[in-house]
């Protein structure tokens, strides 16, 4: 939440549920769940297509190591503060 905030802050908008089309020079044309959207005057995107978990270490060092644990985006894909509430809880445990 406090990542919103931040964006919010600094004046970003964020469009959800929004695919880009293409590319224009100072821009993008996308398309919503309202309709065709035109962006102009942006020389920047940022695109969140959503994650997958990614972690062949993991099998590596199951049976070499005493103690193995798996966190953050590395066990499953989620919110940032759901894995900084997992290694917090973690520390603690250890």
């Amino acid at each position: 939440y406090f990542v919103f905030r931040a964006l919010k802050e600094g004046n970003v908008d964020v469009l959800t549920g929004t695919k880009v089309l293409r590319f224009t020079r100072d821009g993008a044309v996308c398309e919503s769940p309202h309709g065709e959207v035109v962006l102009k005057g942006y020389d920047m995107a940022i695109l969140a297509i959503g994650s997958k978990s990614n972690n062949p270490l993991k099998a590596e060092l199951e049976g070499k190591v005493n103690s193995l644990h798996v966190i953050g985006d590395a066990e499953k894909p989620r919110r940032i503060v759901d894995a900084v509430e997992e290694s917090a809880r973690l520390a603690i445990a250890l």
